[in-house]
């Protein structure tokens, strides 16, 4: 069963690795020449982005709202957190009142990297998984009709060995339904221009085997797991939040030049943001 487990790890990291190049997915991967300033910028999702455990780091409450705004102060203005620590309790009636609470604020970027968490993952059968999934990205096409914006949407990391108090054994999809997952939200991002697909599940692997991770140039030599996700191995410590705020701008630069308003030290700013009490 570890042999089997550890071959599937290996797969879909590889599998990861060839969808680089489309990590861009329907948007085009020529920069534009003239740095791209996102003026309203709304994260949704679940308690990634919430800051679940954060408050522990930090002495105080930190959501990846925050985060971002740290990374790219000069690329982004306003920034609204309708993020949802309880999404995991009813996903779907949940996500669609804080999709209508991101309507009115009418942002031009919105950021859901763990927005289809809890539609993948869950107490539910494994042949039911792909169709909710779907129901979710009904909801993402809901939003992107209704405000015009540029959606920074994640997979779906593989994190089944998390805490069982987290995550009981009914709540973890089997390989297959995970791969399926995976396939549906590629599939998803490279049909939409205004997605853009953000790596979780290949940065999980990456942190996790112990290597090393580069954002925006700046390369973090290999750090152990525990620096990046919590004991519960579910939810990421706040410099692993930085690095899931930096790689999620580094998608977006791909079709949005912003270097030269990012930092990209996941350490220095995860410090800045413990000391800033």
């Amino acid at each position: 069963m570890e042999n089997g487990r550890r071959a599937f790890l290996a797969r879909s990291f590889v599998a990861g690795l060839a969808f680089l190049p489309l990590l861009g997915c329907g948007a085009s991967t020529e920069a534009a020449s003239t740095p791209t300033r996102h003026e309203r910028v709304a994260v949704i999702g679940a308690s990634a982005s919430a800051g679940f455990g954060l408050e522990a780091e930090a002495d105080r409450e930190v959501t990846l709202a925050e985060v971002l705004k740290a990374c790219a102060p000069d690329a982004l203005g306003e920034v609204l957190d309708a993020s949802d620590l309880s999404l995991f309790l009813k996903p779907k009636e949940r996500l669609a009142r804080k999709i209508d609470e991101v309507v009115e604020f009418a942002p031009d970027l919105v950021v859901g990297v763990d927005a289809m968490f809890w539609f993948a993952y869950g107490p539910i059968a494994d042949g039911e998984r792909v169709e909710r999934l779907r129901e979710g990205l009904g909801m993402l096409d809901d939003l992107l009709a209704r405000t015009g914006a540029t959606l920074l949407l994640g997979d779906v990391p593989d994190v089944r060995d998390a805490s069982p108090f987290m995550m009981p054994p009914g709540y973890r999809p089997s390989d297959a339904a995970l791969a399926q997952l995976q396939q549906e939200l590629h599939a998803y991002c490279d049909a939409h221009e205004d997605v853009v697909l953000v790596p979780l599940a290949e940065f999980t692997e990456r942190v996790r085997r112990g290597e090393s991770v580069t954002l925006f140039g700046t390369t973090v030599p290999p750090r152990p797991i525990t620096a990046w996700q919590q004991n519960d191995r579910l939810h990421p410590t706040l410099e692993g939040t930085v690095a899931i705020a930096l790689i999620a701008l580094q998608q977006l630069e791909r079709t949005a030049p912003l270097r030269d308003a990012v930092r990209s030290d996941p350490v220095a700013i995860a410090a800045e943001l413990r000391a800033a009490r």
